[in-house]
């Protein structure tokens, strides 16, 4: 029903902009360029021959043999994008193949093994896809080695690149699923899974004093995307009419599931209707066959969050540990998303609050 299906989860979600490489081309970001003779220096193999090979090659160019061409330097490379390394042949001693290494601390290593044995592509210059790691750095090197028959020779990015996690803040709305209000009744025959109106806490003395809980899920993994980390939740909700002062309001988390059903009480709805198939009950989870663990929902004893709700208006839940706990916890095995159940704390008669449309919950999440 619309008005019924205006609660809205808000999630702030940080995705990876998987775009960002194709479209924009590497992003740069200034790093420092090794210029000097010790910098090209430790471009080289270490040892005795590293140190000849200095002396004898500084004036000219250096790893003339081989040359790295992507990247060289500068980039910026997203964890788990795909980076093409391109190097070229200057010389060649006899049949050849290539090794790829990077090293997240700079050009004296250590090195981590990209590919070896790799062949030629017979053209001017060879290529290899590489899927970047989720190894955060903005000391980042590649180095390429060409294997001779004789003598191997070997060419590093010029400078500096880096590997990072590309995150962008995205607010996130989600509209119940599914809401209903549940009455205290021993038998489980009345219901409200499709009316306009929510309620929780207990009726007047003179309507039985029975208390009613109000029941809420949303569409936490068909809306949130996979692996995203949530970084904060709130709930908001309108409260429309009341007889009662300031009620404490727990938001708890359900331990079961429900069929929120089709019963749609008359006039104002506060004291329900007969419950038919699907419904859900103060004792049924659905009508009339499956039953709650324990009467009035099964949900955890501690709530995720409290509120102090009083006269008409606008409310709003704050993000707690447990609200993201609880939603964290949905995306990562959605058969556990049960949603929360409102409970007014210790309802005396006449404590009841209804709650109308414009109910909305919000989260952030995080991809990384």
């Amino acid at each position: 029903m619309p008005c019924r299906r205006e609660h809205i989860l808000h999630v702030l979600c940080c995705s990876n902009i998987k775009y960002m490489l194709v479209k924009g081309g590497p992003i740069k970001f200034d790093p420092e360029i090794h210029t000097s003779p010790m910098a090209a220096r430790r471009q080289l193999a270490g040892g005795a021959w590293g140190v000849i090979l200095f002396l004898t090659l500084f004036t000219g160019q250096l790893h003339a043999h081989v040359v790295l061409v992507f990247p060289n330097g500068g980039e910026m490379l997203e964890a788990g994008s795909v980076a093409q390394i391109v190097w070229g042949d200057k010389v060649t001693h006899g049949p050849a193949n290539y090794d790829l290494w990077y090293s997240t601390t700079g050009p004296d290593g250590p090195w981590i093994t990209i590919a070896r044995g790799l062949s030629p592509s017979g053209s001017d210059t060879s290529s290899y896809d590489w899927v970047v790691p989720n190894t955060p750095s903005n000391q980042v090197r590649l180095r390429v080695q060409q294997n001779n028959s004789d003598v191997d020779y070997l060419d590093i990015s010029n400078s500096d690149l880096a590997i990072v996690n590309l995150l962008t803040v995205l607010p996130v709305a989600l509209e119940a699923e599914r809401d209903a209000t549940i009455y205290e009744d021993g038998d489980g025959t009345n219901a409200n899974g499709s009316g306009s109106y929510l309620f929780t806490g207990r009726s007047e003395s003179q309507n039985g004093s029975a208390e009613r809980r109000a029941l809420l899920a949303f569409p936490i993994a068909e809306s949130i995307p996979e692996g995203s980390t949530i970084t904060s939740v709130s709930l908001e909700l309108t409260m429309s009419r009341t007889i009662s002062g300031e009620q404490s309001v727990g938001l708890h988390r359900l331990l079961e599931d429900w069929s929120e059903g089709p019963s749609d009480p008359p006039g104002q709805e506060g004291g329900g209707t007969t419950a038919v198939a699907g419904d859900v009950t103060w004792i049924h989870r659905e009508f009339s066959e499956t039953l709650w663990t324990t009467s009035g929902a099964s949900f955890a004893s501690s709530a995720s969050a409290t509120l102090q709700v009083a006269n008409e208006g606008s409310y709003s839940y704050s993000s707690t540990p447990e609200l993201v706990a609880d939603v964290q916890g949905w995306l990562e095995d959605p058969s556990s998303n049960f949603g929360w159940v409102l409970v007014v704390d210790s309802p005396t008669s006449g404590s009841a609050k209804r709650l109308t449309a414009g109910k909305t919950a919000q989260h952030q999440a995080v991809q990384g």
